[in-house]
């Protein structure tokens, strides 16, 4: 009996070596990541997408398919950022009877470093702010958000149909801040940097000390960076442009 129980001790003993070996040889090491973007991609409506370096030419077909220009790639934790090609002028952040329109809206008072950073979520804490007074399923009375998120209706049946909307003050700067990297991408597809350089910006985050006030982005009127600068307008100034962004993953 004692032999016995020796030699069934050592057959587990054998099994459980080479189960361990067995084990430490399938293991295999995590590859480093890889981001699928790059910064001035064009992307196409099939999804695919084309690297823009200086030379480039398009043929009408790509042109007339070119849906975003990446200007923010994509890491581990967050996906890409992309501008939609098209930009459109004169629009109101809301207009003055919008319940929205004398309130400071702090879930999205944003400056440059703060917690609200992506603006895919600020239409809707606007309505959770205003609670039993939500009148933002009223496209009328919010045209800067509604004309952002309806730029999806230019690329019908294509998986960019839907996604797009009004940047922070933070997705918007990094915009301005990547020109050198996109505007040429951007003017090769029809795009609108006229529009960035013409007029004040709208973004979606909101002015921490006027209740009529939201930010915008003065395209090249800082005189300290000859960059651009923040704008204080009220909600219902109709001479903005709002130029829509989505995520790409």
């Amino acid at each position: 009996m004692k032999k016995l129980f020796m030699l069934i001790i050592s057959i587990l003993t054998i099994t459980s070596i080479f189960t361990g070996c067995a084990n430490v040889s399938e293991s295999k090491p995590t590859p480093p990541f890889v981001a699928k973007y790059a910064v001035g991609d064009i992307i196409q409506k099939d999804g695919s997408k084309i690297a823009y370096h200086i030379g480039l030419n398009l043929t009408p077909e790509q042109k007339a398919s070119a849906v975003a220009i990446i200007y923010v790639a994509d890491t581990e934790s967050t996906p890409a950022l992309g501008v939609g090609i098209g930009g459109y002028n004169n629009v109101k952040w809301c207009t003055a009877d919008a319940k929205a329109y004398n309130r400071i809206i702090t879930p999205i008072i944003g400056y440059r470093g703060t917690d609200d950073t992506d603006g895919s979520d600020n239409l809707s804490q606007i309505a959770a702010f205003l609670g039993s007074e939500n009148d933002t399923s009223d496209e009328s009375k919010y045209p800067a958000f509604y004309t952002a998120i309806k730029h999806g209706n230019n690329f019908k049946g294509s998986p960019f149909e839907n996604g797009w909307y009004l940047p922070t003050i933070d997705e918007c700067s990094i915009l301005i801040e990547e020109e050198s990297r996109i505007y040429a991408a951007l003017d090769l597809c029809g795009g609108a940097t006229s529009l960035f350089k013409l007029q004040t910006i709208w973004t979606s985050s909101a002015e921490a000390l006027y209740s009529d006030k939201v930010i915008a982005i003065d395209y090249n009127k800082n005189p300290l960076t000859s960059n651009y600068a923040y704008a204080d307008l009220k909600k219902d100034d109709d001479s903005s442009v709002v130029i829509p962004i989505r995520k790409f993953n």
